[in-house]
């Protein structure tokens, strides 16, 4: 659906140098009343989020909607992530109505387009739910995506590969950038199985990731508390990355035991205390 009014907008706007264009508008009766602001999107990384009470609309530089991206009742809301020439990255949030009225992220959806003949066609989706209570994007290149999810119980964060449509990282903890744009920094945190008192035992794994999935070959291990010399590179799929995590789950596994048997015996101790005393009494 062509808009001329808001072509002409974009007109006056003197900036048709641009493929992508928001504009925020007031509709009654399905009629276009009046238009409150246009956008140009610039390239790069944009991160706006759209959170008007009017409708807004994605359009091209002809006044072609695009997309429609108003809230919705407080049922959906989006954020322009990147555009990148005929490229956009849009998230869209999904929510329900929880009993006291406050929205409950519902889903979330990262969508990558590009603008064809007029219109807006999908090259990648990307949807997490429903334990997500929320996520970033971050653009590393035109290909590389640095995702953070968090849910409610914990964070997590790897890279994403657009053209392949996959996760060429594992997941971490935590994933930082470093000043070599190329490298990153990652922070996993392994728990035991065992428990004591309710409680796992957790350690923390730190290295370093190229952004194509090439690991380092050290690692600093909290469990001895230094680093460690490893190949984590040899065969697919990180298989030897999740051996590495077994191997320290293990590990803990057995620092919970030596607790386990600690306290035991530290109450066997103190329990024959008790009755050398009640005895003498």
């Amino acid at each position: 659906m062509k808009i001329n009014k808001i072509k002409q907008r974009i007109d006056d706007l003197k900036e048709d140098n641009y493929l992508f264009y928001l504009t925020e508008c007031r509709f009654e009766n399905g009629s276009l009343e009046e238009i409150i602001e246009t956008i140009a999107l610039e390239e790069g990384k944009n991160e706006l989020i759209i959170s008007s009470p009017y409708s807004t609309l994605l359009t091209d530089k002809e006044g072609n909607v695009l997309k429609d991206l108003s809230e919705g009742n407080s049922e959906k809301s989006y954020e322009i992530i990147n555009v990148k020439g005929n490229d956009i990255i849009i998230t869209d949030y999904q929510y329900n109505q929880g009993k006291n009225g406050k929205p409950i992220l519902k889903k979330i959806r990262v969508s990558k387009y590009i603008l064809e003949n007029g219109k807006l066609k999908v090259q990648l989706e990307l949807q997490k739910e429903p334990n997500c209570t929320g996520i970033n994007i971050k653009v590393v290149d035109d290909d590389t995506l640095l995702i953070e999810v968090k849910t409610r119980t914990k964070r997590e964060a790897f890279l994403y590969s657009i053209s392949k449509k996959e996760e060429i990282t594992p997941v971490f903890s935590k994933l930082e950038e470093t000043e070599n744009k190329n490298i990153f920094r990652f922070t996993d945190t392994v728990e035991s199985n065992e428990t004591i008192d309710g409680k796992k035992e957790r350690a923390n794994i730190i290295g370093f990731i190229t952004k194509d999935g090439v690991f380092g070959d050290e690692i600093f291990d909290e469990t001895i508390n230094d680093k460690r010399q490893i190949d984590l590179n040899t065969h697919p799929d990180f298989m030897q990355y999740r051996s590495l995590r077994h191997m320290l789950s293990i590990k803990l596994d057995s620092i919970v035991e030596e607790k386990i048997n600690k306290k035991h015996s530290q109450n066997q101790i103190i329990k024959g205390m008790e009755y050398k005393l009640n005895n003498k009494y």
